[in-house]
């Protein structure tokens, strides 16, 4: 480089190395065809994509869910070993049709559909929704009109905040009160706006019954859209049942899980554990991780999980302990620290706490309080309606541990080891003896 200095050079040379890595981790785009998807995974609805990578589509049997054709920049990322989807770049929906197979046979074919999909956080909707067609349009507009009187609350309020201020400085000012005393309460502030909605977009709306599907989309001229042919597995839970989260009073931010019937409870001699019940369902795991990331590679399809689906409506549990039975209701509680320097806490009804009737605090647990005896036990659990019969899957069994020093616990092992002991030695010592004696000594004991 003859043109340049040599500090120029190094310049030069050292701005070209810095740009290298910046190069290097520059992701080659692609123009491809992936999914779209809006899909409800067992607790609410969830969106994502599948690159043309993954051949299979996994979906909830009996549940309405939205595929969306669309063409994107696809590039992969190696840093997490995955493909993604640069929609903000483009995001192109393809006109077209969905045609789903079964074997050779062509069982329907799916128009593109306006829909949305709104969800409200309060629970008013359950898990979500989706409306399709002319109730999608109507969703949409009643969203956009609670939005709009939420935001002229929120207006009012602010206007009222300032009027509050205003009137409290002229108070201040002709009486000279402090500033902590206020004569009359501050505005309220209005409750949360808790729906969410996507805006009207179009796909292909699905609602399949349990089995394995091929799926593909045809262009306006009858051929098949390049990418878009795939593998649908629609796949149903295994068993459904109800679940418990176990939380134990010692161990508050530890709380464990019993899903399976055959799942047996565990608890210390005169503890209390507090018991959440859930409507639960056994899915299978490959499936139900590729149903929420199609990228998920670390599932194994021979393994079978619980999720909770939903909290279980209130019930009656029984706790029977031999010819006793104690009937339990679900009860509000309270987690508060325990003065002093033992860094505890404890757990207590909700109302004990005196709070303030005004106070938005909600609890910190609703369960059933179950207290165990002062030895060992084993207690059995069921939960009831209010007709008295037993809600399917909602059975289980709680070990009462004792308590007692471990010296104590090893003593059905050491005793009968003991024993063993005692006779060996014994043995010993009389084929001891028996070797001493003479012959004829032996002779006249035999």
């Amino acid at each position: 480089m003859r043109g340049l200095g040599g500090g120029a050079f190094l310049l030069v040379l050292f701005l070209l190395l810095m740009a290298a890595p910046a190069l290097a981790q520059t992701p080659q785009k692609e123009r491809r065809f992936v999914y779209g998807l809006n899909l409800f995974d067992g607790i609410q609805f969830t969106t994502g994509f599948v690159p043309p990578a993954i051949d299979t589509v996994y979906v909830l049997a009996d549940h309405l869910g939205v595929l969306d054709p669309k063409l994107t920049e696809v590039y992969f990322w190696p840093i997490t070993n995955d493909y993604r989807a640069d929609f903000t770049s483009l995001n192109e929906l393809l006109p077209g049709r969905l045609e789903l197979s079964q074997g050779n046979r062509v069982i329907a074919t799916v128009d593109l559909t306006e829909y949305v999909v709104q969800i409200d956080q309060s629970g008013a909707m359950g898990a979500g929704q989706i409306s399709l067609g002319d109730a999608a349009r109507t969703s949409w507009e009643r969203f956009q009109a609670e939005r709009a009187v939420y935001l002229e609350r929120l207006r009012a309020h602010a206007e009222a905040v300032a009027e509050y201020n205003r009137q409290m400085e002229v108070l201040r000012t002709q009486t000279g009160m402090e500033s902590s005393i206020a004569p009359f309460a501050p505005p309220t502030e209005p409750a949360p706006f808790t729906l969410y909605s996507t805006e009207v977009g179009r796909g292909f709306p699905i609602q399949l019954p349990p089995g394995e599907y091929a799926i593909r989309v045809l262009d306006e001229t009858g051929q098949t859209v390049p990418d878009s042919q795939k593998r649908l597995v629609a796949f149903a839970p295994r068993r459904q049942g109800i679940g418990f989260e176990v939380v134990p009073q010692e161990r508050w931010t530890m709380p464990e899980q019993a899903d399976d019937p055959a799942d047996v409870i565990y608890t210390s001699a005169g503890g209390v554990t507090y018991l959440r019940a859930f409507a639960a369902q056994e899915l299978n795991a490959e499936a139900y991780a590729r149903l929420k990331n199609p990228q998920d590679l670390a599932a194994t399809p021979n393994r079978w999980q619980w999720l909770h689906v939903a909290p279980l409506e209130p019930a009656t549990m029984l706790v029977e302990d031999g010819s006793s039975v104690r009937r339990l209701s679900v009860e509000d509680f309270a987690v508060e620290q325990v003065p002093g320097a033992s860094l505890g806490y404890r757990v207590v009804p909700f109302g004990e706490r005196g709070e303030d009737p005004r106070s938005t605090r909600k609890p910190d647990l609703t369960a059933y309080r179950v207290e165990a005896p002062a030895g060992r036990a084993t207690l059995r659990l069921r939960l009831v309606d209010g007709d008295g019969r037993e809600l399917p899957g909602s059975a289980r069994q709680v070990v009462v541990v004792s308590n007692s020093p471990g010296w104590q616990l090893l003593l059905p092992v050491l005793v009968p080891l003991a024993i063993g002991v005692s006779v060996w030695f014994w043995r010993r010592e009389q084929v001891k003896s028996a070797r001493s004696l003479s012959m004829e000594q032996r002779r006249r004991m035999a």
